[in-house]
């Protein structure tokens, strides 16, 4: 079930499994970079995605020589495995996959990779828990 408001933009790949709940204002972004043209966010099934999170494929290779240090868009994939919880105005960032039946708190920013059965909260994203 995809609520009201729910933005999915970009020219990557996107692919949702079964009984998945993506809440309201989450944006999800899957761009395609030239270093990376096959770029996919992955959502497994039975997975809970509160409101206002924010999943992307994109960033940019920082660049201390251009005008603008934000230089050459990249993309990396995300995988958020089966059963978990994305809790609201969480952050998913580029690159990251987050192990099954895991669940993100509420705004934690997820910089690498989860472990599945745990739960992580803060900024960034710190191990809190095996949940049993």
């Amino acid at each position: 079930r995809i609520c009201s408001s729910v933005k999915i933009l970009g020219d990557g790949d996107l692919e949702i499994g079964d009984n998945v709940w993506i809440g309201i204002s989450t944006l999800i972004v899957s761009s395609k970079s030239r270093q990376n043209p096959n770029a996919k966010i992955t959502i497994g099934s039975n997975i809970d995605i509160a409101p206002r999170v924010y999943i992307g494929t994109g960033t940019h290779i920082i660049d201390i020589n251009s005008e603008n240090i934000a230089g050459e868009g990249i993309s990396y994939d995300i995988i958020i495995e089966n059963g978990c919880w994305i809790c609201a105005d969480s952050t998913i960032l580029p690159g990251v996959k987050v192990g099954s039946k895991t669940i993100v708190a509420a705004k934690a920013l997820v910089n690498k990779d989860l472990l599945e059965n745990s739960v992580y909260a803060g900024i960034p994203a710190k191990f809190i828990k095996h949940v049993k």
